[in-house]
């Protein structure tokens, strides 16, 4: 009972992150319209928000050691609230603004990576992981449902701010009323049996060391065959395995030696940069085009969510037909040619068929990018860090770019550099399908 009342805490918070995740990101046209703003100073400001994220994203490990569990599941709804109450007060000043902003991406990074370890400590598999990202795919479709909600009614967007501040300051109250029990995982036993829980805690240890040591041992002798098999005819394997064999080697060489991985550096730096860029600018350009009034224009951002999720549910099936590699050419080719329709085309219904369509598209990119770099995520902290790095990287340029583009021309002009970024990940995907199946063809 306790276990799956802190799982769906654990929802609950990864939606309300959503939720604030894409109301800021599309608040461009209300700050340039009710405090002044220009784009340049909007785009700055997300690009702010971002590099909060991945700052406390890099830091959270040490943040969540030195608070403590629980003091940290507090702070994040808090910063949170803290974020969004500056940007209300931002119309004094742009400072007040971008502090808003940073203090909501801290908080951002935070709830990332504390909810994450709460939900992946249950080990029930895949399910609650994927519920959890669902979660935060519902928040980012209700943020802009909620603004054209709003709209229509004729009512401030600060609204939508203040629910969120109401949202976070309800989680931080549940994560207040809880025991330090609440934040350790739960030991299964059997009904009127008493078990001390650190005897349990030390035999599941033991027999995790035990598996660990089974593993090393067959990836040992692995290694050792395909060592053997390469010699004959010469194939240098030798930095992947010593990776493999002993860790403390492992460094930052290995990895841009491989052409694979930058490939992959790649595609998170474009992807996780659209990703940014779109959320931002997309209800932004439909507003300004005159196609759309700014309720409907959000209301076509809730319909690119809804695909989303919908393309998530269904992306497990398809991808055992196709390879990750195939998916990932297909995807980047759809997302460049729905995107260029949307911003080609002046009648409402063709756009409307392109959101949809650039959703089916870019959905699935996200979990297919992950599995392409499984090799480099999974079990490997350096290999993860700088592909999550690197994506960091480009939600904090592309965004400012778009923003500096749009104030010294157009946002047309802006939103076309999302189709340029999209046409280099396809290239890139491309050489990623090449460099996998040469990498297969030398193990083989």
């Amino acid at each position: 009972m306790k276990t799956n009342y802190r799982i769906m805490t654990a929802f609950v918070s990864f939606f309300v992150n959503g939720m604030m995740a894409v109301i800021t990101a599309n608040l461009a046209g209300y700050l340039v319209n009710d405090y002044g703003f220009s784009y340049r100073m909007v785009s700055s400001g997300l690009s702010i928000q971002a590099f909060g994220n991945v700052f406390m994203v890099a830091l959270s490990g040490i943040v969540i050691k030195r608070l403590h569990r629980k003091n940290v599941l507090i702070l994040f709804p808090v910063l949170f609230i803290a974020g969004c109450g500056v940007i209300l007060l931002a119309k004094a000043g742009p400072l007040l603004f971008f502090t808003g902003m940073l203090l909501s991406g801290i908080g951002w990074g935070l709830c990332n990576n504390s909810i994450h370890l709460l939900v992946q400590e249950e080990g029930r598999g895949p399910a609650p992981m994927n519920l959890l990202h669902m979660s935060y795919a519902a928040g980012s479709f209700a943020g802009p449902f909620l603004l054209s909600v709003l709209s229509v009614l004729h009512r401030n967007w600060q609204e939508a701010v203040i629910l969120v501040m109401l949202l976070s300051a309800m989680i931080a109250v549940v994560f207040m009323c809880q025991g330090e029990t609440f934040f350790e995982r739960e030991l299964e036993q059997e009904p009127g049996q008493k078990v001390e829980q650190k005897p349990v805690q030390e035999a599941e240890l033991m027999q995790k060391s035990e598996q660990k040591l089974v593993q090393e041992a067959e990836l040992m002798q692995k290694s050792k065959q395909i060592s053997e098999q390469k010699l004959e005819t010469k194939l240098e394997l030798k930095p992947e395995l010593e990776k493999k064999l002993d860790p403390a080697k492992a460094s930052v060489l290995p990895f841009l030696k491989q052409k694979r991985f930058l490939g992959c550096m790649g595609l998170y730096f474009c992807y996780v940069g659209a990703e940014g860029a779109v959320n931002a600018w997309l209800a932004e350009y439909l507003t300004i085009s005159g196609i759309f009034s700014r309720a409907q224009a959000q209301q076509l951002l809730s319909v690119l969510w809804i695909m989303i999720i919908l393309v998530r549910l269904c992306n497990t099936g398809i991808m055992r037909k196709i390879s990750t590699q195939k998916m990932l050419i297909c995807q980047g080719v759809g997302s460049v040619f729905f995107l260029m329709l949307i911003v080609m085309s002046w009648h409402w219904l063709v756009i409307v068929f392109a959101v949809v369509g650039f959703g089916v598209s870019f959905g699935g990119i996200s979990p297919c990018n992950a599995i392409n770099a499984g090799s480099y995520i999974s079990g490997n902290g350096f290999g993860s860090g700088l592909l999550f790095a690197v994506g960091g990287i480009g939600s904090m340029i592309l965004p400012l770019l778009i923003g500096t583009i749009a104030q010294d021309f157009t946002v047309k002009n802006g939103v076309s550099c999302i189709v340029v970024v999209l046409m280099i990940f396809t290239g890139i995907a491309v050489m990623n399908a090449r460099w996998t199946d040469s990498h297969r063809q030398e193990l083989t």
